[in-house]
């Protein structure tokens, strides 16, 4: 029954049926199981997105190949030894797991991923809406209670998101593909690091890269790499206002990759058409029919092994209860990202000996493994609505249940809706008072076309942990046409650090944050709330009919809204990270203290180790950090291919 009126409900004039009722029947079968799994899960979240994003979930299960959205196995054990072995699918470790395979049918490339092969709806933006609330697709981490951040959280704990999925974090970000800037790179190569100036770097940046768009293309950009970059066609109808409000200020509208001073921009996006372009979909599907590459799902790394001669030979990970071991015969690289890298060390022996000590683990070579932890992070409160006029788009609207249906079946047709937004109008780039040499800017803010606090609360406190007193201030603005404008510091001076929690490779590492420790953080994201306010008086925004919204938050209803000092207290309440975390696994001179691995990604100290993702990035850059962790695994690529002589 099912199966005869599932192949005339989802049979479209835009895509053709092209298998017949009888395997449309098996398929149906097949996956019979794992859909009543999904349907309970969906369900259960009590939630208006339920129904359609079942739809949508059943839907293209049924007309794609539909285990592996990827074209990867969930169920391939890997066989014993492999030339190289990779930890964790990323951007940094799909992008040069890929590159590796490509350059040699005669090297062997394992690539272990702790998370499975996610879902098709995951290639959806609004798929991002689904990956946030499924454990098998993000990961959700909790800082520990800190005095300088997070105050207005359950807990006083931030909250931070990870993937958990093939492709890592490309599958749960807001997409956003910023270089970042000029002397961000020239910075790096200052500190030690040799080749990582932006003269240098500067061709692993466009190698990534395929511009879609007109506008953005010339000989600076990228035309030949993975990713598809592009332009949301769906913004709000506020755009333009702020444009022409922030060109009354004398900003200039660029290519922010290839502007280098104060700008402002459309965002630009890592999406293919209306589908988000992962890690996953631009690096390794393109090559899931290489024999010499092995993508192995749900496989949970716990230790890297090292002999005596400190040397990494393999890597031991559980799967479906079970320990495994596998073999390295050229090189171990770690691509677990700024959390797990860094752990996975730890438990291995490399990092600093009293924290080794204290989990009775036998110090194999001291580094400063966890410390320099970066991040952008920004405040949720600086919100303005709409009195008269849709200029913005409210929350309820666009997840409405008739709206989100009609929306999806556009997307999935192929045409853009509100949903394949990046849930971000415009990005600008300034300086305040207080920037320095070598920098030319030193905050941006994001302008966001609706209210995210208005989605459902099992979310809000899923994903900013923001408690219910401080969430009701905000309930009148819930059903509203809002817009969000979101400060952060560029180069944030306050730094954080990882801890084992214990020598259980199962439990995850204990988080200090410490966002906005240092006064300066504080500062420099005030005078960003002072410029963006700026805009209030220009003839373009005032035409616009938004008004700030001026409650205090909870925490803050002592202060007087819109001090200095009110304003400071909010920051430290409502923080909200970018998760742009960064730093761990510090890239420097073996001789500088505070340093982890070389310019060529090697550990110090230990050989036939190298780490490659965000975690070896030395200083924060200026924007979304995921182009640059492309950009080092290309880079990267290309030092392991001279060295063992496979280019």
């Amino acid at each position: 029954y099912w199966s005869n009126h599932l192949a005339v409900v989802f049979e479209t004039p835009t895509r053709a049926i092209t298998f017949s009722l009888r395997i449309v029947r098996s398929v149906v079968n097949q996956w019979c199981s794992k859909l009543t799994v999904t349907c309970s899960r969906m369900l259960s979240s009590n939630t208006l997105l339920s129904l359609p994003l079942l739809l949508l979930n059943l839907k293209i299960k049924l007309l794609d190949e539909i285990d592996n959205p990827a074209g990867f196995s969930n169920f391939q054990l890997p066989g014993k030894s492999y030339d190289y072995i990779l930890v964790g699918s990323g951007p940094g470790g799909s992008a040069l797991a890929a590159r590796l395979a490509e350059s040699s049918s005669n090297i062997s490339v394992l690539l272990l991923e702790a998370g499975g092969d996610g879902t098709h709806i995951t290639n959806y933006p609004p798929g991002i809406l689904y990956a946030v609330n499924e454990e098998h697709v993000s990961k959700h981490y909790v800082g520990e209670p800190e005095g300088s951040c997070c105050q207005g959280s359950i807990g006083k704990r931030c909250r931070i998101l990870a993937g958990k999925v093939l492709g890592g974090g490309s599958v749960v970000n807001g997409m956003a593909w910023v270089w970042g800037k000029r002397e961000d790179y020239d910075y790096w190569e200052s500190l030690g690091n040799p080749g990582f100036g932006f003269k240098d770097f500067h061709p692993y940046l466009k190698k990534t890269e395929t511009i879609l768009e007109d506008s953005l293309r010339g000989p600076h950009r990228g035309d030949k790499g993975p990713v598809s970059v592009k332009f949301s066609r769906t913004v709000s109808r506020a755009s333009s206002g702020i444009s022409d409000a922030l060109a009354e200020l004398g900003y200039v509208s660029a290519d922010y990759n290839q502007h280098d001073g104060p700008c402002f921009g459309q965002p630009q996006l890592s999406q293919r058409d209306v589908r988000r372009e992962s890690a996953a979909t631009a690096y390794l599907t393109p090559n899931s029919s290489k024999r010499n590459l092995v993508v192995a799902l749900n496989c949970y790394v716990t230790q890297i092994l090292i002999n005596d001669k400190k040397e990494a030979y393999g890597v031991e990970f559980y799967r479906n209860g079970k320990k495994y071991s596998v073999y390295a015969k050229k090189e171990v690289i770690l691509s677990a990202g700024v959390f797990t890298s860094p752990k996975l060390l730890m438990l291995s022996g490399i990092g600093p000996a009293e924290e080794l000590k204290i989990h009775g683990i036998p110090l194999i070579e001291e580094r400063p493994v966890g410390y320099n932890l970066a991040n952008h992070v920004g405040t949720l409160g600086l919100m303005y609505f709409s009195l008269n006029q849709s200029v913005a788009f409210r929350w309820g609207d666009l997840h409405d249940p008739v709206n989100l249906v009609v929306n999806l079946a556009k997307e999935i047709a192929g045409q853009e809706s509100p949903l394949s937004s990046s849930l971000i109008d415009i990005k600008w780039f300034f300086p305040t008072p207080m920037n320095k040499s070598p920098f030319k800017t030193d905050v941006e803010v994001e302008f966001i076309p609706y209210n995210l606090l208005a989605h459902e609360p099992a979310t809000v406190h899923k994903v900013f942990g923001i408690t219910n007193k401080n969430l009701d201030v905000y309930k009148p603005l819930f059903n509203r046409h809002s817009f969000l404008v979101k400060p952060y510091v560029s180069q944030p001076k306050s730094r954080g650090r990882i801890l084992l929690r214990s020598r259980n490779p199962l439990e995850d590492p204990i988080i200090h944050c410490n966002w906005f420790d240092h006064p300066d953080d504080v500062r420099r994201t005030i005078l960003a709330i002072r410029e963006a306010q700026k805009l209030e008086s220009t003839v373009a925004f005032q035409k616009l009919d938004l008004r700030l919204f001026r409650e205090p938050v909870h925490d803050c209803k002592d202060f007087v809204f819109d001090t200095d000092a009110y304003w400071e207290c909010h920051i430290k309440s409502m923080s909200w990270t970018a998760w742009h975390e960064l730093g761990t696994c510090k890239m420097g001179l073996k001789n500088d203290p505070t340093t982890v691995v070389g310019s060529n990604f090697k550990v110090h100290g230990v050989s036939r180790l190298r780490v490659v993702d965000a975690s070896v990035i030395p200083t924060m850059i200026t924007g979304n950090i995921q182009a640059t962790v492309y950009a080092l695994a290309e880079k990267a690529a290309d030092l392991i291919k001279e060295e063992w002589k496979l280019l």
